[in-house]
């Protein structure tokens, strides 16, 4: 599937993660945005580098009691879930990589 190639990014740079409850509060277009463990772990992947592929492995890695097509359903449909809200772009390009 050709989406699963695509390299999402976050769009909001305004975002904490609550290390105690490993989720992330997000400051959106349209208010505050809390995510759940798994979409606290799936947006700080959305990096702009992790294809949606590689977030899928590293969550089937890091959740081996799920089945791998669930995980690839949830990520797919949460991360659509972002760019309809405005939170992330699917396929990020930026015009000048980072050179460290």
């Amino acid at each position: 599937m050709q989406v699963l190639k695509n390299t999402p990014h976050r769009l909001s740079e305004i975002w904490k993660l609550d290390h105690e409850t490993s989720t992330v509060v997000v400051l959106g277009p349209d208010g505050i945005v809390k995510l759940n463990q798994l979409g606290s772990a799936i947006w700080l992947r959305l990096d702009g580098e992790h294809t949606i592929t590689s977030i899928i492995g590293e969550l089937t890695i890091a959740y081996p009691s799920q089945e791998q097509v669930q995980i690839e359903k949830d990520v797919v449909e949460f991360i659509n879930n972002l760019v309809v809200n405005n939170l992330v772009i699917l396929r990020w390009n930026p015009l000048y990589k980072k050179v460290f």
